[in-house]
């Protein structure tokens, strides 16, 4: 399944979970939104008699349907009521309607999120009252608050009805709960918050969502709504039909791939899962399998059953395990807390034979081990580790055959009779106890800022010796769950609609002062510090981060502190001084705000009249002064772009390299090239460098065409950061990468912010790869 395929079929969450009969005659109605068409494909698969027709052709369709669906469809239309009773009389007496739905009241709308028909901020909330008569005509309709929505139904004598609140969008429905329903867990685990313009937000979905529920505003707050409608009290003749009054909840795993995509109804009564394509109806018998598999090793797994409708499990009463660890921390304290994790750490040590070292394939312990080269210095590093001490055996642990990475917080109940897992749907060979068990512990500290407050999660990691090898086990984690669940496709789309936390945390500063204040404090703080002294106030984990990364860049004359105790100390170097060091400096300076919660500092240098002032927050990127840009373009006609940029290694520097470089400055007025540090190429390349980043460094700054190179920081490589930092209008790169999914969503991303992604031909002759394999096998035959 490619990326287009994957991102076309995600709305087919909304009803692939139900069971259509096959001998039915369905109609689905098509508006302005293109993403619901491959709704029919649903139809499809049943084998259905089925059509499908925009509204201004409703009058063309026979009638007689069992099934209607709509989805987007009073949105797309300003006569909604007409729509409605046209839905109503194509139905049979005993047919079945389904009318998806956007929500005018939705969180987002609260957030700073557009409103999906008109494209702007608050128009939902207050009813579109800003939008004329005619500007609404030419737009052609606009989202619904529920009340609105059910006296539509009613107005036509639909009835019977079914409401689901959708989240987190209609576009991508993952969890749908009927309304009035509190879910059996929390969201900030299981989804991510999507938006019509992440841009625009100034707060993220996923830390509200967990105060809504709890307040009673979550269903009057949902993303969309999915109504189920019959035209008679009798509704229709199938065993789903009949049972919709009992379903709690549908989980639906859209953008996975058709042979592991899983929807999940919870009734009052018993748990169904049902493959959402044909070719899923393996993944069950997996489920039942590895249910089975585990029982036998002692994991209290639930008990299921393969039936027509799916597989079925009975319904459990009881607390998620997520909630039920948090409230042990929260409620009995840290040695109870720790207690509990150390019997969930046991069950995973013993869901599966467990590997002597001998057995283990140690050349493929790192997931991504396809890309280590023969100089990789870390090439056999854990086979070493493997045979070192008792100390390195102990930071592995347990190697596993099988390793389940869902026996997880998220997929457990506690219940009066301890734990029960359920939801196992495939397993890693040859993995980490560990690193499963350190899943556990992130998703259960994940948006739980209390949690790190009571027990930060590395005294935790610490306790259980998980530290040393952290990174390893995210990486085997997260590298075989993106394979399985298919997150790879979905980069780009993602990058579209999630929030970004840069751009949150812009946007709310944003609100509490004017523009230029804005700027100069927060956005813009290196502009004008050319010449200036630089003063940091705060001497804490903020100012040596902004040490570490600006030390070499600008002059830091000191660190001021409140604190009397530290003056005369230093951090990093630095001296620690009195603010009245600032009283009595003459020269031009810019003093750097490096507190987190900086109000009162703030306060205190406006009070003092220092006259230039910035606030610092490592977890940003800032754009930086360009040091040449005036002097490279005096005099010089403008090029297609101003400002262009170029990453790369630049090793063993050949003709492509420079070929690259040339075509770049022939289409920008000032060139900015990356060179990536050694740390980078042997944390990503897994090889080792010919040329050290130095002399690679020096190669490229002396090169014609480059008007200023740069170090490419090993903790923030990608291109978010890059555009961020030096704002360029295009970023240059070979063609070897054109198709590669990962480029397309920085492209993607790019065009989002103005900027541009070229690709020039590559030079297929030569390359840094070529040259070292010829390299190698010329000293191979000089061995010889």
């Amino acid at each position: 399944m490619n990326t287009t395929d994957s991102v076309r079929d995600l709305a087919r969450g909304l009803i692939s979970w139900y069971n259509f009969k096959k001998d039915s005659k369905a109609l689905l109605i098509t508006g302005n939104f293109p993403a619901f068409e491959v709704l029919f494909s649903v139809f499809e698969d049943v084998g259905m008699q089925a059509e499908v027709v925009d509204i201004p052709r409703l009058e063309e369709v026979s009638g007689g349907y069992d099934y209607v669906v709509i989805a987007a469809g009073l949105e797309s239309t300003i006569e909604p009521g007409k729509l409605m009773a046209a839905a109503a009389a194509n139905l049979k007496d005993d047919g079945m309607f389904f009318l998806a739905t956007f929500n005018r009241f939705n969180l987002g709308q609260f957030l700073g999120d557009k409103d999906v028909t008109t494209g702007h901020v608050l128009d939902g909330i207050d009813n579109y009252a800003q939008i004329s008569e005619k500007r609404m005509k030419e737009i052609g309709g606009h989202s619904y608050s529920k009340v609105e929505i059910d006296e539509m139904l009613a107005a036509v004598g639909l009835k019977d009805t079914k409401v689901f609140s959708v989240f987190p969008s209609i576009f991508r429905p993952q969890i749908m709960v009927r309304y009035g329903e509190k879910p059996n867990e929390r969201f900030d685990a299981r989804i991510q918050g999507m938006y019509n313009s992440p841009e625009t937000l100034y707060l993220n979905k996923n830390n509200l969502y967990d105060d809504f529920m709890k307040n009673d505003l979550l269903h009057q707050m949902a993303d969309g709504y999915l109504y189920i409608c019959t035209k008679s009290q009798a509704g229709g003749k199938t065993d789903q039909t009949k049972n919709l009054d009992d379903i709690l909840e549908i989980t639906v795993q859209t953008g996975r791939s058709p042979q592991s995509a899983l929807a999940t109804i919870v009734y009052t009564n018993k748990v169904v899962k049902k493959n959402m394509y044909p070719a899923g109806a393996t993944a069950l018998q997996k489920i039942d399998a590895n249910a089975s598999y585990l029982r036998e090793y002692g994991v209290p797994v639930i008990e299921g059953k393969l039936t027509e409708a799916g597989y079925e499990t009975p319904f459990i009463k009881g607390q998620i395990l997520t909630e039920y660890l948090r409230n042990t921390l929260t409620q009995k304290g840290k040695k109870a807390f720790l207690t509990e994790l150390a019997k969930f750490k046991t069950i995973i040590e013993n869901s599966s034979r467990q590997l002597p070292y001998d057995e283990v394939d140690w050349t493929k312990f790192d997931p991504y081990w396809q890309k280590r080269k023969s100089d990789d210095p870390e090439l056999y590093k854990w086979r070493d580790l493997a045979n070192g001490t008792a100390e390195d055996k102990a930071a592995i642990g347990i190697i596993l055959e099988r390793g389940y990475l869902d026996l997880a917080p998220i997929n457990c109940f506690m219940t009066d009779d301890g734990p029960v897992f359920f939801d196992q749907e495939f397993y890693v060979p040859q993995i980490p106890a560990n690193a499963i068990f350190l899943r556990l512990i992130e998703v259960v500290y994940a948006y739980w800022p209390e949690g790190y407050r009571l027990l930060p999660m590395d005294e935790v990691l610490d306790y259980f010796n998980l530290k040393t090898n952290a990174e390893i086990f995210r990486l085997q984690v997260s590298k075989n769950l993106i394979d399985f669940i298919n997150d790879q496709e979905l980069v780009a789309y993602n990058r579209k609609v999630r929030a970004d936390y840069n751009t949150i945390v812009n946007n709310r500063f944003r609100m509490d002062y004017t523009q230029d204040q804005y700027e100069k404090l927060f956005t813009d703080i290196f502009k004008d510090v050319e010449g200036k002294k630089i003063y940091l106030f705060g001497s804490g984990d903020y100012a040596k981060k902004f040490i570490e990364k600006f030390r070499n860049e600008y002059k830091i004359v000191a660190c001021i502190d409140n604190n009397a105790s530290k003056w005369g100390t230093d951090v990093e170097g630095i001296p620690i001084c009195s603010p009245e060091t600032l009283v009595n400096e003459t020269e031009g300076y810019k003093v750097f705000i490096c507190i987190k919660f900086y109000d009162d500092v703030l306060s205190q240098l406006k009070d003092m009249a220092v006259p230039n002032i910035a606030v610092f927050d490592p977890r940003l990127d800032y754009p930086r002064p360009l040091k040449h840009v005036a002097q490279a373009t005096e005099g010089k006609p403008a090029k297609k772009y101003h400002i262009g940029y170029v990453a790369g290694v630049f090793d063993m520097f050949h003709i492509g390299h420079l070929n690259l470089l040339r075509r770049a400055k022939e289409q920008c007025d000032y060139l900015i090239v990356g060179v990536v540090t050694d740390e980078q190429i042997m944390h990503n390349k897994k090889t080792r460098p010919m040329i050290p980043f130095e002399q690679r460094y020096a190669i490229v700054q002396g090169c014609r065409y480059v008007d200023e190179a740069v170090t490419i920081p090993a903790d923030n490589a990608g291109t978010e950061y890059a555009y961020r930092t030096y704002r360029f209008d295009a970023q240059f790169s070979g063609s070897d990468y054109a198709d590669d999914p990962n480029w397309l969503a920085v492209r993607e991303w790019l065009h989002q912010q103005g900027s541009d992604l070229v690709f020039f031909p590559y030079t297929e002759e030569i390359s840094s790869t070529m040259l070292k394999g010829q390299l190698r096998d010329s000293s191979q035959e000089e061995e010889k």
